[in-house]
């Protein structure tokens, strides 16, 4: 793992970790990845060497502030690492990687970071990658959530939130100055991009971003949820691929692709094997039509409009 250091105009020095994919063609994609609040850059090490050895270079931003950063003073926000320090990253990874298409990837905050880099920096940014990233804006959590999210804007450390995001919050924001929280409470509050000191209009740069976009969400992530991710987007993904098969429908979810135009994709179509294999009602249904059980379990997905990958290598 190489390690290039930059030094953006604002002042400070913010470490990148490169891992090249050794063997590579010229024009191999290099994955730019900006951390979440709180967590360091050491963290990705093991999934950026995962890309480097799938022929993908790979590049770790340290987040100013946080890990191996010095001097980051004490006045920046959203505007700073998104004009300054991201911009500088990606100039390190061009140089390291010419010409190759360099690809964002951002992790929860760090994926607002770099969707707003994105709309700065235009054609810089081939593409953008979000894992379990969404906006703050409390209308996209539950009801009981969306209270406690609220009460953080006036105490991180508010009884009003479970345990483990107050936690978070205490720890990602304990290490950045005021103008940090304050950007993100915007977020909060209106669900708008709308940085201290920004020297453009986010919400416009952001609407004209037109790169492909692979948004991740894990399923069961209270904290990003699926509403909170298409917020920050702006749109709704095309295709949302879920564990599906007869033993676990998803009957919700398949509702609420239908209703927004999404393509189901069932991911273990048929249920890993297993014994839904030898399910007694699946196996006379395929005595009766002379199918195998798989071929019965595959024409269910097929008939309910499910995209179906029964195996991939």
């Amino acid at each position: 793992m190489e390690m290039v250091w930059t030094t953006p105009r604002p002042g400070g020095r913010l470490p990148v970790r490169i891992c090249p994919a050794r063997g590579a063609p010229p024009a191999a994609a290099a994955v730019l990845i900006v951390p979440g609040l709180g967590v360091g850059a050491g963290f990705y090490e093991l999934f950026a060497r995962g890309l480097a050895a799938r022929g993908v270079h790979a590049a770790i931003v340290e987040l100013r502030g946080q890990g191996d950063s010095e001097d980051p003073g004490r006045s920046y926000g959203y505007q700073t690492i998104v004009s300054a320090d991201l911009p500088a990253a990606l100039a390190a990874v061009s140089t390291r990687f010419p010409g190759s298409p360099t690809v964002l990837l951002g992790h929860s905050i760090g994926g607002q970071l770099a969707t707003l880099c994105a709309a700065r920096v235009g054609q810089d940014v081939h593409g953008l990658v979000l894992i379990a990233s969404g906006t703050n804006y409390h209308r996209s959590y539950p009801t009981w959530l969306s209270i406690g999210v609220r009460a953080a804007l006036r105490s991180p450390s508010s009884t009003a939130l479970p345990g483990p995001l107050r936690s978070a919050l205490l720890d990602a924001f304990g290490r950045h100055p005021p103008t940090m929280r304050a950007d993100w409470s915007r977020l909060v509050v209106d669900g708008r991009f709308a940085c201290a000191n920004a020297d453009i209009d986010y919400e416009a740069a952001v609407s004209a971003v037109r790169v492909p976009v692979l948004a991740i969400h894990v399923r069961g992530d209270r904290i990003a949820p699926r509403a909170a991710e298409i917020d920050e987007t702006g749109e709704f993904p095309a295709i949302n691929q879920v564990e599906l098969h007869p033993k676990f429908q998803q009957k919700a979810v398949r509702d609420f692709c239908a209703d927004n135009g999404i393509v189901v994709e069932a991911w273990s179509p048929l249920g890993q094997g297993g014994d839904i294999l030898t399910n007694p009602v699946l196996e006379g249904i395929a005595e009766r039509v002379g199918k195998t059980v798989a071929q019965v379990i595959i024409r269910w997905h097929l008939q309910i409009g499910n995209v179906v990958i029964p195996k991939s290598v």
